[in-house]
């Protein structure tokens, strides 16, 4: 699903498990029920039949990796993390990402 969204293609998959936490429905991709491979048939005709809604989840999908998923937003939030324990490195690496430099811990 991730590799997907960094492509900016929307995802259609079931319900299953953690998706739902990761794929919003009608936004960056489409959730069908768990009833088989017909569902899913389905929900990959309606995006090939909406190409509006397709280029609208496919930008969302791109956007959601990004401010989701990314090595940026990985770091950031890692830093965040490291801040509120108190650890001083998470200072370095808000360093490191404001001249640019490698972020390598």
């Amino acid at each position: 699903m991730l590799e997907a969204f960094a492509a900016g293609l929307p995802v259609v998959a079931t319900r299953a498990g953690a998706i739902p936490d990761t794929v919003t429905h009608e936004v960056d991709g489409y959730l069908m029920a768990d009833g088989g491979p017909e569902e899913l048939v389905a929900g990959v005709r309606h995006v090939l039949r909406d190409r509006e809604a397709y280029a609208r989840a496919c930008a969302a999908a791109r956007q959601a990796y990004e401010e989701r998923f990314s090595l940026a937003a990985f770091e950031a939030g890692l830093a965040a993390v490291l801040e509120e324990a108190g650890d001083p490195q998470a200072a370095r690496l808000d360093a490191r990402q404001d001249v640019g430099e490698s972020r390598t811990v």
